[in-house]
């Protein structure tokens, strides 16, 4: 089996890191080890990174891991290890409080990261006021010298073991989960991803391995103090190496700051030479870090790493052959196809059931006084294309957005089969077999377009496997599949609703709420994505569709619901609606007796 790119690089790194003792002076092997230690310590905050948290307190967990194992040694006589394994313990529980209320406030971008500095510094100032912890002097290990050399190997152990082990959760069920949480949070949500549990799992990873970094550094440097640790400089350094090298990446972090150690050695020896002083090479030190993060924001924004990785990949397809039209050509449906709409469905389609499948029930919401949604009321039958259209404004994604779980309605409910849908969340309402789309196109743009529904069959399947070959039959279906490893961010337009759709797909679900699916497409592209609809209603999936292209909603409907200003104001089959004297002077302006529309099953 081949090896990939960045165990290789990690594999042939951690070789070449083991012989430096045979033939490193002291000054390398001492400066290596701190570079090992925070290469380490990058990768533990990048795991927060991988969710798109930035956090600016990452100092907090650092020193209550060595705080925690400096005291327990000094005044018990703790093993370090012991105190390590404590310090992370207290982290974990620290973070799990905090972030909890912070995830559950929903704190987003500069508030969640201004959060976190607030949480290091309340914790700084506590160390400073503790007699117990030293005040501002900290505490000293006096008496503990540990080789050079084992130290040297203990902080390469724990960076090639974390570097191996993001490499491996990246490719896994929660690494994949992650990226789509950092892409587009809502999207993920609505395919299923319970994205609070994903967040605080890689918060409480993060917090321990950071405070275990911490216990490190007391190891290390045989003090601790509230300044450096709980310091803002040591959350700043993470933050800025993991940048410069590659957010989210195996390699960027180290590399990043590998850069940064190098740049800091460099200007210690120039500041030197030219007699600038301490205060002199610091100002120094700061100036040039800041030219770099501008430098790397304006020519590579991805970082140093993903960057390198592009070129290196550009080259290889420029020395490779071009492919054969063939091989560009809509690919075979695999061997395992989705079985959509779940157990029973198709049956049920088959026969003469029409039951209530979708029941809204008197369903009132309003945003500080405004009134949404008015005492709406509807149902969809099992099988049917219930067609919901309205002016801008009416309501109609909003109502979507309270049948998905977005919105909890004040007053009203809703029912879906025999279970009840409101107030659960999206990725609840996903797993009960309602799936959606959006008004805008929501696509990771950031993953393939496999990548993209992949997310949605993780949903119903925890093995991996099954998982891929339901998303690759899902983008069969949508005539996905050659496409599946083009980045969704270079897709048409077109096709980014198709993979909407086949995200959808991949999560079988039963009922499938369809946003403006056709908006911006020519009547060629319209008429496909309508054709698409069909065959896959025919397979045993429901759907609520709220459109503004008229044919396609009086083609496709076996019935139409009409907001308007909230409130229901028609309801009946499309041939009822198009001649409706209310509807026609409130949204379509003028009778569409003319156009054709779909024939009751």
């Amino acid at each position: 089996m081949k090896t990939a790119p960045s165990l290789q690089v990690i594999g042939i790194f951690t070789l070449l890191a083991i012989t430096v003792p045979f033939w490193g002076s002291g000054y390398t092997i001492n400066l290596l080890t701190q570079i090992f230690l925070f290469g380490f310590l990058a990768l533990a905050w990048n795991f927060m990174a991988l969710t798109g948290l930035i956090s600016l307190g990452h100092a907090a967990f650092f020193g209550v891991g060595g705080y925690a194992a400096a005291w327990l040694f000094i005044a018990h006589g703790v093993p370090l290890v012991q105190g390590a394994l404590t310090g992370a313990v207290i982290a974990m529980l620290l973070a799990s409080i905090v972030y909890w209320m912070v995830f559950r406030t929903g704190l987003r971008g500069i508030y969640f990261s201004g959060l976190t500095l607030v949480l290091a510094e309340a914790l700084r100032f506590a160390a400073v006021n503790a007699p117990f912890l030293g005040r501002s002097q900290g505490l000293e290990l006096s008496g503990l010298r540990l080789p050079p050399f084992l130290l040297y190997g203990l902080t390469l152990l724990a960076l090639t073991l974390t570097a191996v082990g993001t490499w491996y959760l990246l490719r896994s069920s929660l690494g994949y989960r992650l990226r789509a949480v950092r892409e587009n949070e809502h999207a993920a949500e609505a395919l299923g991803v319970q994205t609070f549990r994903v967040k605080l799992t890689v918060t409480l990873l993060s917090a321990a391995l950071t405070a275990i970094g911490g216990a490190m550094n007391v190891v290390l440097l045989y003090f601790v103090e509230p300044e450096s640790d709980f310091g803002l400089m040591l959350s700043l350094n993470l933050l800025l190496g993991t940048f410069v090298g590659g957010m989210g990446t195996v390699l960027g972090p180290p590399v990043g700051i590998a850069l940064l150690f190098g740049l800091r050695e460099a200007i210690a020896h120039l500041g030197a030479a030219l007699s600038l002083g301490s205060s002199g090479i610091y100002s120094l030190q700061q100036v040039l870090y800041g030219a770099i993060l501008m430098v790397v924001v304006v020519t590579m924004p991805e970082g140093i790493v993903p960057k390198v990785s592009q070129w290196l990949h550009a080259r290889r397809r420029s020395d490779a052959t071009a492919p054969k039209v063939a091989d560009t050509q809509a690919m075979p449906v695999p061997a395992h196809r989705v079985e959509i709409g779940g157990a029973g469905v198709r049956a049920a389609v088959a026969s003469t059931e029409i039951d209530d499948y979708l029941q809204v029930n008197n369903v009132t919401l309003s945003f500080r006084g405004l009134v949404a949604l008015s005492d709406v009321s509807f149902s969809l039958k099992r099988g049917e294309i219930l067609g919901l259209i309205g002016p801008n404004g009416a309501g109609k994604t909003t109502m979507f957005n309270v049948i998905s779980g977005i919105f909890r309605p004040d007053h009203g409910s809703i029912r879906f089969g025999q279970e009840p849908l409101s107030g659960l969340h999206p990725h609840e309402v996903c797993r009960r077999g309602v799936a959606r789309t959006f008004q805008v196109v929501q696509p990771f743009g950031g993953m393939t377009v496999m990548e993209n529904a992949l997310i949605g069959a993780l949903s119903r399947h925890t093995n991996k496997t099954q998982a891929q070959e339901a998303a690759l039959a899902a983008l069969a279906q949508v005539n996905l599949y050659a496409k599946r490893d083009q980045a969704a961010a270079s897709l048409t337009l077109q096709d980014r609703k198709m993979l909407e759709f086949a995200r959808a797909l991949a999560t079988e679900p039963k009922l499938i709420l369809l946003d403006e699916v056709m908006a911006g497409l020519t009547p060629q592209e319209q008429s496909q994505i309508a054709d698409k609809i069909l065959e896959i209603r025919d397979e045993g999936i429901s759907f609520l569709l709220v459109e503004h292209a008229m044919r396609a909603v009086m083609r496709l409907s076996d019935r139409i619901v009409v907001l308007d200003h909230g409130k229901v104001i028609a309801t009946g089959l499309p041939a009822e609606i198009a001649e409706n004297t209310k509807v026609v002077n409130c949204y379509l302006g003028r009778s569409l007796a003319h156009v054709p529309v779909a024939v009751p099953a």
